[in-house]
């Protein structure tokens, strides 16, 4: 899969949808995008807009491009804080309506996405995920997985960076924070993802072994890679610097913290770590412009949700807001429960 930093677009104000609907179309013609799908994208992104203006008084819109089974597509993350939906099914009724407009907008959502999602808890907001494809939507894989990537305010790019490999029944997860802000701490991170993808799937000593060589030339990064393994029945993590890990499951949440140092800078030995996996466990990693003192267990239901959704969440209510963020999960491709 493809994996892109996203665009963010801020709600405010009715007007604002306009820059949302600017930012996909554009993006939609870049992946080039035949007449109905673009038009697609157009309405999805005014409605997904125009629903956070009017039902929650505004929230953000994030924005990316996604590629599975190598036909590109467009993912819009609708996030906000408002009141949340005591009736989801009702919600998505067409003509269901609790803001006296015809009530057009999460039904008409889910019939033109390829692919939709969402969560919502009274109080706290709502998240909603759509995705469309340039051509046909993908099958089913054996693993979902989803990201938040953006840089600090004031930097055109960020020094973060994700990606996924997958191999059969095997997926890898990785994260990189560029040490600093801007262009020279995004050459970092690309350095690291260039030798990834050279190797994903080294034993992950290895792994980090060459990974630091490809940074000695650069500015050096932090860096965790965790990999699921439905095969054997296991999860692993390795990372060095300020990378967290965490493994959720049935039985509660299992965070992991990487060793010290840097890549680029010092050689670590990365210090493997082993759970067992189970059906339903996520794996999650995040960088430092994430807090540490969430936990999922704040939101019912949000584990069984789609990753992108579980990453939008914990960007929206936990973001430091100080330093450029990551937050990617990792699952098998399960059964979900309807929204």
């Amino acid at each position: 899969m493809a994996l892109k930093q996203s665009i963010r677009v801020e709600v405010r104000e009715r007007t604002d949808a306009s820059e949302v609907r600017r930012q996909a179309m554009q993006t939609a013609r870049a992946l080039g995008f035949g007449e109905e799908r673009e038009g697609r994208v157009a309405l999805l992104a005014t409605e997904l807009a125009g629903n956070l203006f009017k039902h929650a008084g505004g929230g953000e819109v994030l924005l990316r491009i996604v590629e599975e089974e190598a036909s590109p597509g467009i993912e819009l993350l609708g996030l906000d804080r408002g009141p949340g939906m005591k009736d989801v099914g009702g919600c998505l009724r067409d003509g269901f309506s609790t803001a006296g407009t015809p009530g057009t907008g999460l039904g008409a959502m889910r019939r033109l996405s390829d692919q939709f999602d969402l969560h919502t808890h009274p109080g706290k907001g709502t998240a909603v995920l759509l995705r469309v494809f340039r051509k046909r939507p993908p099958r089913a894989g054996s693993f979902q997985a989803g990201a938040v990537c953006l840089p600090v305010a004031e930097e055109p790019v960020g020094g973060d960076a994700w990606a996924v490999a997958v191999s059969g029944s095997r997926g890898r997860l990785i994260v990189v924070d560029g040490l600093g802000h801007g262009p020279l701490a995004a050459e970092a991170a690309d350095a690291v993802l260039r030798a990834f993808w050279r190797g994903p799937f080294l034993d992950l000593e290895e792994l980090f072994a060459f990974l630091h060589e490809a940074s000695r030339h650069g500015r050096g990064a932090a860096c965790s890679v965790g990999e699921m393994d439905l095969g054997a029945e296991r999860i692993r993590f390795a990372g060095v610097g300020n990378v967290a890990g965490m493994v959720v499951h049935l039985d509660g949440e299992k965070r992991w913290m990487p060793r010290a140092g840097t890549l680029g800078a010092e050689k670590v030995r990365p210090g493997v770590q082993e759970v067992p996996w189970t059906p339903g466990t996520m794996l999650l990693l995040h960088s430092d412009g994430l807090t540490s003192r969430w936990s999922l267990d704040q939101y019912p239901g949000l584990t069984r949700r789609h990753p992108a959704l579980q990453a939008g969440v914990l960007y929206r209510d936990w973001a430091r807001g100080t330093d450029d963020v990551t937050v990617a999960a990792l699952k098998a491709d399960q059964e979900e429960d309807g929204p």
